[in-house]
C-alpha cells in the first residue's frame, strides 16, 4: 500500500481518517455529472474534501464490489485510507493525477505509465520511508478496473474475493495476502470506515 509522502505522526492520522470533517452539502450531489469527468485534472481540481472524494468514487466502489462480491463500504474505506480521503494521490510530474487511489505498485509486468512515490514501508514491524515507483491509469474507471482485475486474477487475493458485506473478513484477507506491508492495514481500515466521515456519508446514501 502507497504511504502519503509525508510526516510519519501526520500520516497515521490520516489513515485513520481523522483529519477532514464532513461538510453540510448532500453526499450524492452531482455524482452523474462528475463521473468520468476527472480525465486530464490536477489534483487540486478534483476534490475539494472528503465528502466530494468520497460522492466520486462510490459509483465506482459499488460496481467493483459486485464483481468481487464485496462490500462497496469497504473498498471506499481502503481508498480513503490509502488517500488520506483524496489528498494524497500520487500525481504525475505535470500535476495530472494518477488516479491510482490503491496503492498499486509498478511491477516488472506492468507496461503503462508510472508515477514515483515516497510511501510508507513496514519491515519486521518497523515503519521505514522508501521510493517506490506506481502505477498511473488515464481516469478513475482505468485505476478501478485495475484493483478488481488484481484481486481477480491473481492466486495470491483470492481469499479478497467473495466476503459479501463482511467488511471485517474483506479487511483482514487484504492484510494476511500481504497486500500491504502495514501490520495493523485491517484495523485502520476498519476505523476508517467507524470513523463520523464514513459514518456520515453511509447515512445519507
Amino acid at each position: 500500500a502507497s504511504g502519503k509522502g509525508i510526516g510519519l505522526a501526520d500520516m497515521l492520522v490520516r489513515q485513520l481518517g481523522g483529519d477532514v470533517a464532513p461538510t453540510s452539502s448532500a453526499a450524492g450531489t452531482g455524482i452523474a455529472a462528475r463521473v468520468g469527468a476527472t480525465a486530464g485534472k490536477k489534483l487540486d481540481d478534483l476534490w475539494s474534501d472528503a465528502r466530494s472524494f468520497a460522492a466520486e468514487v462510490w459509483p465506482h466502489a459499488k460496481q467493483i464490489a459486485r464483481k468481487l462480491n464485496v462490500a462497496p463500504e469497504g473498498i471506499l474505506a481502503q481508498v480513503a485510507l490509502e488517500t488520506g480521503w483524496g489528498a494524497h494521490v500520487p500525481k504525475r510530474g505535470d500535476g495530472n493525477s494518477s488516479f491510482n487511489l490503491f496503492g498499486i505498485k509498478a511491477g516488472s509486468s506492468w507496461t503503462g505509465d508510472t508515477v514515483a512515490k515516497t510511501t510508507l514501508e513496514f519491515e519486521a514491524g518497523l515503519p521505514r520511508m522508501e521510493v517506490h515507483k506506481f502505477r498511473a491509469y488515464d481516469d478513475l474507471a482505468r485505476g478501478f478496473e485495475d484493483y478488481s482485475r488484481l484481486l481477480s486474477t491473481s492466486p495470491r487475493y483470492e481469499a479478497v474475493k467473495n466476503h459479501g458485506d463482511d467488511v471485517d473478513g474483506f479487511a483482514s484477507a487484504l492484510q494476511s495476502s500481504g497486500y500491504a506491508t502495514d501490520p495493523a492495514y485491517a484495523e485502520k481500515i476498519r476505523s476508517v470506515l467507524r470513523s463520523p466521515t464514513m459514518q456520515t456519508f453511509l447515512g445519507e446514501l
